[in-house]
C-alpha cells in the first residue's frame, strides 16, 4: 500500500535525530524533475523567531519520513545548504501556480502541491492541481499522476495525456490511482490493447477520451504542486536549481517553488 503526503505538510515538520533530538524544522522541500524524487530538504531553526539555517538535510541522510516528525540519525548528516539546493535539476522558476499542460499540447489547470511517497526514495508520485474546464467541467480540486520522465519549469508542468484519465478527489484514493495509471501504462508499452472506462468515478463533468484498462474509478482529488522546495502553501515561488513546494497558504516559502 502506498503511503502518500503533500509536499507543503511537511513544511514545518520537526527534524529529530534517533537519540530525540529535535535539531530544526523542515523549511523547504527540494526536488529533483528529472529524477522525480525528492533530493533534500533547506531547514529553519526551531521557535518562532528563528531564521533559515545555513545547514540543510539531504534526503539520503534520513531515516525515515513519518506523519510527526523527519528522523535522521543524528545532526552529523546535515550538509551545507548549497548541497540540497544545487542537486536539483529544474533550474529557478516557479512551479506552483504554473500552468499544467499534457504531451499532447491540452492545458488542464495549474499545480497546488506536490505529492510524494513517504518512503525510502521520496518518489513524487504526482500533483495536486487546480483543475480548469479542459479538465473538469466543476473546475475542482484533483490529484494527477506525473509520467516516468517529468518535465518543469518556470513556465509549466509537463504531463502524460493518459493522466488526465487516472484523477483523484482525495489523497486516500489517489494511491489506487497511481497503481492503476503504472499498470496501463505497463500494459500500452508491452502493446497491449487500450479499452475504455471513466474517470472520477464515471463524474460525465470530467472531460477527455476513456481511461486505460486497468484505471481505478476512485472518487477523489485534490491540488496539486511541482519540483522544488516546499514553503507554504500559496502562489507562485521563487524557485531554487531543485525547485520547492509550498504549504496550504498563499504564496510564500523560501527556495525554489514546487
Amino acid at each position: 500500500m502506498i503511503t502518500l503526503m503533500l509536499a507543503s505538510d511537511l513544511t514545518g515538520r520537526e527534524v529529530v535525530t534517533l537519540g530525540g533530538d529535535a535539531v530544526a524544522r523542515v523549511k523547504d522541500t527540494v526536488f529533483d524533475a528529472a529524477a522525480g524524487r525528492i533530493t533534500g530538504f533547506t531547514l529553519s531553526g526551531r521557535g518562532l523567531l528563528a531564521g533559515p539555517l545555513r545547514r540543510s538535510l539531504p534526503f539520503s541522510a534520513v531515516h525515515a519520513l513519518g506523519p510527526a516528525a523527519v528522523m535522521i540519525p543524528s545532526p552529523a548528516v546535515l550538509d551545507d545548504r548549497e548541497v540540497v539546493l544545487g542537486s536539483g535539476t529544474a533550474g529557478r522558476g516557479s512551479v506552483i501556480g504554473a500552468p499544467v499542460i499534457t504531451d499532447q499540447g491540452t492545458g488542464i489547470g495549474t499545480v497546488r502541491d506536490v505529492v510524494v511517497e513517504a518512503g525510502p526514495r521520496g518518489d513524487v508520485l504526482g500533483f495536486e492541481i487546480a483543475a480548469n474546464d479542459d479538465l473538469d467541467a466543476r473546475r475542482r480540486m484533483v490529484f494527477i499522476p506525473r509520467g516516468q520522465t517529468l518535465a518543469v519549469s518556470g513556465e509549466a508542468l509537463v504531463v502524460p495525456a493518459q493522466a488526465r484519465h487516472f484523477v483523484a478527489e482525495d489523497l486516500p484514493s489517489f494511491g489506487a490511482q497511481v497503481e492503476a495509471f503504472r499498470t496501463g501504462v505497463r500494459r500500452l508499452q508491452a502493446d497491449t490493447p487500450v479499452t475504455g472506462g471513466t474517470s472520477l468515478a464515471g463524474d460525465p463533468s470530467v472531460k477527455g477520451n476513456p481511461p486505460m484498462n486497468g484505471g481505478a474509478l476512485v472518487n477523489g482529488g485534490t491540488p496539486v504542486g511541482g519540483d522544488t522546495p516546499v514553503g507554504g502553501r500559496t502562489s507562485p515561488h521563487e524557485a531554487v536549481p531543485g525547485e520547492s513546494v509550498p504549504g496550504k497558504t498563499p504564496p510564500g516559502g523560501e527556495g525554489g517553488h514546487a
